[in-house]
């Protein structure tokens, strides 16, 4: 099997997962013993422990899998070094089956280097517990021991508070199912788009108003419509132009669509992609700067008043004359 094959075939794995079907695709990827496993030390077995055979993985709040890097890990280190791997958590649901949730990689790299068993403090469930709330409980200790203490990425803390049923974050789930946006597979929509720099979209959520985002992003999927990912900068500088377009009171609104009909035509007219309608920004300014971009970009001819309007969007929107120069290449 080619490994881009193998690391496509993990990466579409989700919900419960036994370790060794992850351990028995990566082994199957060709050459996989004389490019790495060859390259390894022999690691020593350890005395007690649990057998990695027994594991099983829940990936509904683990973070994904990057192959790559642990692979990396383990060439470069030459050896699966116990000392520093220390023990794994397993939790122990009713029906027996044990999870590791904190250790999956160290798990992967053990089984990898031909290890059987490996050291774990074992957490057992309640018997009246179902397995949803197993799953709850064992991602707000996820989160708990990685985020509150190590380095987690903003859409992977994001993942686990989601599967514990944090009140905050479901509700940004919610606001990401009508977008159609997707972070780390939250949003099980098939259509969704996938959104990058979710740490961007917790500070900005609550800046602007549901309907605005959400327009702004059915007005992006459907300019961008042949790729699936979505710019969270673009995404809120759009929605930061609905919104002054609305609110500000000088101006005389112009209808979404028209916004829309002129941001696709001018996009596809002058073969942009997303990075190029964000263009340059002003610090701290990100998605005012973006929503200038916008209008300057040729969005400007929706509105009229000899180009008074546009000044007072521009004024709404907290950029100054002088910054507005240093923006993006077409003004």
């Amino acid at each position: 099997m080619k490994k881009t094959e193998a690391f496509a075939k993990i990466n579409a794995m989700s919900g419960v997962v036994k370790l060794s079907d992850i351990i028995n695709i990566i082994l199957s990827i060709d050459n996989f013993k004389s490019d790495t496993l060859d390259k390894l030390n022999p690691a020593k077995e350890y005395l007690d422990g649990i057998l990695l055979n027994d594991i099983y993985v829940d990936l509904t709040y683990q973070r994904k899998l990057r192959l790559q890097a642990v692979i990396n890990r383990l060439i470069t280190s030459g050896v699966f070094n116990k000392d520093v791997a220390g023990h794994i958590d397993i939790a122990v649901r009713p029906d027996g089956r044990k999870f590791v949730w904190d250790g999956f990689h160290r798990c992967i790299m053990a089984a990898l280097s031909a290890l059987t068993k490996i050291t774990a403090s074992e957490f057992i469930h309640d018997k009246s517990r179902s397995e949803s709330e197993c799953r709850i409980l064992e991602a707000k200790m996820f989160k708990i021991r990685n985020a509150d203490q190590t380095k987690m990425e903003p859409g992977e803390i994001f993942k686990s508070e989601v599967v514990y049923n944090d009140e905050t974050a479901l509700e940004q789930l919610e606001l990401l199912k009508k977008c159609k946006l997707d972070v780390e597979g939250t949003n099980p929509d098939v259509d969704a788009y996938s959104l990058g720099g979710f740490g961007f979209f917790k500070r900005h959520w609550k800046n602007y108003s549901q309907n605005h985002i959400v327009d702004s992003a059915d007005i992006i999927r459907e300019t961008f419509d042949e790729v699936k990912t979505l710019s969270v900068q673009l995404l809120f500088g759009l929605a930061a132009l609905l919104d002054a377009n609305e609110n500000d009171v000088i101006v005389k609104t112009v209808s979404i669509s028209e916004i829309k009909d002129k941001f696709k035509t001018l996009v596809k007219d002058n073969k942009m992609k997303q990075k190029d309608v964000i263009g340059k920004t002003i610090k701290h300014f990100t998605a005012h700067s973006i929503a200038v971009n916008i209008l300057k970009m040729g969005v400007e001819d929706c509105f009229n008043d000899n180009g008074n309007e546009v000044k007072s969007l521009i004024k709404y929107l907290e950029i100054d004359d002088d910054d507005v120069e240093l923006l993006s290449e077409w003004l």
